[in-house]
């Protein structure tokens, strides 16, 4: 799943999260910056950094 997030608290941050479920557990990335981050390629870059590997 992937989603886009705005705080609500005044803070200006924007979120972009992405949650996978493996078996039993959630492992989620999420980065945050001002308006714009979320889609931005520096957000996407970060996301697709990382990769699950099962042993």
């Amino acid at each position: 799943m992937e989603a886009i997030f705005d705080d609500a608290t005044g803070a200006d941050l924007h979120h972009l999260v992405d949650a996978v479920v493996v078996g039993s557990r959630l492992y989620m990335i999420v980065s945050a910056g001002p308006r714009g981050h979320e889609a931005s390629s520096a957000a996407l870059r970060f996301r697709n950094s990382f990769w699950l590997i099962r042993q």
